[in-house]
């Protein structure tokens, strides 16, 4: 009876213990340690960052590489140059290019110790490594994409007089598009590396972001929570791409600024009240709490948390912080369109918060 109860005991503490386990790996840790990361950097808890991303990096997920390059800054910046080694070769590792970092003036404590100078030996071999891990076809097959994407929409004329031209093509890609997630998987960057940048913005996700009510094929809007809750897209980005299929920013409030500028049809006066100004409606707090729901289910912080992200963005640009799609650009054509626009709005001035130090 002793030897069974025992038995008993030790089976549950195992599920116990199991359970305990799969709470902490989980991808949902990972978005919610990384938030907390970003939240130490805009306050200067650097050390606090740093503590958060290693949690982080222990999870199911595989890590973004702007998560990587944040705590390979907070490193340097903190003196820790063994980990910010480790993180540079997370980010070299996913094809992120030397010379990128080479120019770096954030890390430029870390490049004069000896942790550089090996991973500039070490580099080709890297380098040779990512190339001989990455699948050229798909490579090439997203680049076909983003090319035919943008043939006419950068021709003059663009919509106006290739405007069935560009919905053929749109068609076509989101089939192809369809195609590849359904051979390969969304296309994240353990697949497709971060060769061309650090941003979660990838240059073939433009096929979703221009289906928008006036030009819809397919909602991706399922399809991108299930990449979300899976780790291959970061949730920023679908959020954005979510909201803009929607055409109104309504879901998850991706939107919190607004920079306004006006053609040549509006007055001298009217662009000088709007230099420099960053336009923003006031959020009822009932509106506030149905989109913080919204954003915790697709794990983003609040819209409180958000706004400080995107300001701190403008002020510091050290750090991959890819919030400042949240301050679109909206252009008007004249006085009368841009008054209406901003009428009941506030504003807060864009040089109170204008960067004091570049990547």
């Amino acid at each position: 009876m002793t030897k069974f109860l025992t038995k008993i005991l030790l089976l549950c503490s195992c599920i116990v213990f199991q359970a305990k386990a799969t709470q902490i790996y989980s991808i949902e840790d990972y978005y919610a340690y990384t938030n907390k990361a970003e939240l130490c950097i805009t306050d200067s808890k650097y050390l606090e960052a740093i503590d958060l991303y290693q949690k982080a990096f222990k999870t199911k997920h595989n890590g973004f590489s702007k998560d990587h390059y944040n705590a390979a800054l907070c490193a340097a910046l903190t003196g820790k140059y063994y980990l910010a080694n480790l993180y540079v070769k997370k980010i070299l590792n996913r094809g992120y290019p030397i010379d990128s970092l080479s120019t770096s003036r954030s890390l430029k404590s870390f490049k004069q110790t000896k942790y550089w100078k090996s991973i500039v030996r070490e580099y080709p071999t890297i380098l040779k490594r990512y190339r001989d891990s990455t699948n050229k076809i798909l490579a090439d097959s997203l680049d076909l994409l983003y090319y035919r994407d943008q043939l006419y929409r950068t021709k003059l004329g663009k919509y106006k007089l290739y405007g069935d031209t560009i919905r053929k093509i749109d068609i076509e890609n989101d089939r192809l598009l369809r195609n590849i997630i359904a051979t390969y998987g969304y296309p994240n960057e353990k697949i497709i590396g971060s060769e061309k940048s650090l941003s979660p913005r990838k240059d073939f996700d433009l096929i979703i972001w221009h289906q928008t009510s006036l030009n819809f094929i397919y909602d991706y809007s399922s399809l991108l929570i299930k990449e979300v809750n899976r780790g291959n897209i970061d949730p920023h980005r679908a959020a954005e791409l979510i909201d803009n299929q929607r055409s109104d920013m309504s879901l998850y409030g991706t939107e919190l600024f607004y920079r306004c500028t006006c053609d040549d049809g509006c007055s001298e006066d009217i662009n000088r009240i709007i230099k420099n100004k960053l336009y923003y409606f006031t959020i009822s707090e009932k509106r506030l709490t149905t989109l913080n729901q919204n954003r915790k289910q697709i794990h983003l912080e609040t819209i409180e948390e958000y706004r400080k992200k995107v300001l701190f963005n403008l002020r510091d640009r050290r750090f991959a912080f890819f919030y400042l799609a949240g301050i679109p650009t909206y252009s008007f054509k004249t006085d009368a369109d841009l008054l209406q626009f901003i009428g009941n709005m506030k504003f807060i001035d864009e040089d109170d918060y204008n960067s004091s130090s570049s990547r």
